[in-house]
């Protein structure tokens, strides 16, 4: 059961590996064409990676669908149809392309001078950060889907859920066991465990590698957005091993029920 489970997992975050890091690595055509060429541009392999990148996550989710039950924690037990899901990845891919533009220009880049080269590293960050926590828990538009996604991303606890002073130790007692959010890793999904820390992953990746382009190696790899977008997908990577790791340490590690004494005696 948690085995096979752990080794799904493990299937899904090697190819959502694949899907962001193949391109640089393999190439993509140049062309629409079938004997076209292929070429390790960086904005042409970043654009396949956050697309290839939102295919797989349509895909697990699909796939998923027919998991949902009642052993899911309570927060992840609404599942969206293909058609929502795919509205959904379209939608975080564009708005969230818009929302890291923003966040990228904020840091000194140029909006106007390096338009297409920021788009193309916003595109990814958005692929990788926001479009797996959009199929699966809808956009954070709305009061609840945005304390869910505030929940999920910090592994925090929900303040609505908090009880008040007033309250005897066994109110408290019982809203902590009724919460439906999880406050620690061990109760995420394996889903979200690679979304968050995935996503971690990429942005502070992406920050990183930002860090050696104002160094004067004069190198071909300091050009923007290489740094960015390099460490974006290494980061992705690290977390996505990170969310490996948890997951199998979770599966393998849950306590066994014993059997008391008195029991045995009996």
């Amino acid at each position: 059961g948690s085995a096979w489970a752990a080794a799904a997992f493990a299937a899904r975050v090697l190819a959502s590996g694949f899907a962001v890091a193949g391109p640089a690595v393999l190439g993509v055509p140049s062309a629409f064409r079938l004997d076209a060429p292929t070429t390790h541009d960086v904005l042409a392999t970043t654009r396949v990676a956050a697309v290839a990148h939102l295919l797989v996550v349509l895909v697990a989710h699909a796939l998923s669908s027919g998991r949902a039950s009642s052993r899911s924690p309570p927060y992840a037990r609404e599942h969206a149809g293909l058609v929502v899901a795919t509205a959904r990845a379209v939608s975080a891919l564009t708005m969230g392309t818009a929302a890291w533009f923003v966040a990228v220009a904020c840091f000194g880049v140029s909006a106007t001078g390096k338009l297409r080269e920021t788009a193309h590293l916003a595109a990814l960050l958005a692929s990788l950060t926001l479009v797996p926590g959009a199929v699966r828990h809808g956009a954070p538009l709305d009061d609840a889907a945005a304390k869910k996604w505030g929940v999920l991303v910090t592994a925090a606890r929900g303040v609505d859920d908090e009880p008040s002073s007033s309250s005897s130790s066994k109110a408290k007692k019982k809203t902590a066991v009724q919460t439906p959010f999880p406050r620690r890793l061990c109760e995420f999904e394996p889903a979200d465990l690679l979304w968050v820390l995935g996503g971690w992953g990429a942005s502070l990746g992406a920050w990183c590698g930002a860090m050696v382009i104002p160094l004067d190696w004069d190198r071909p790899w300091q050009k923007w957005p290489i740094p960015c977008v390099a460490g974006a997908v290494a980061g992705f990577g690290v977390g996505g091993v990170a969310a490996v790791a948890c997951v199998f340490f979770f599966a393998f590690s849950a306590p066994t029920p014993r059997i008391s004494a008195r029991k045995k005696t009996q």
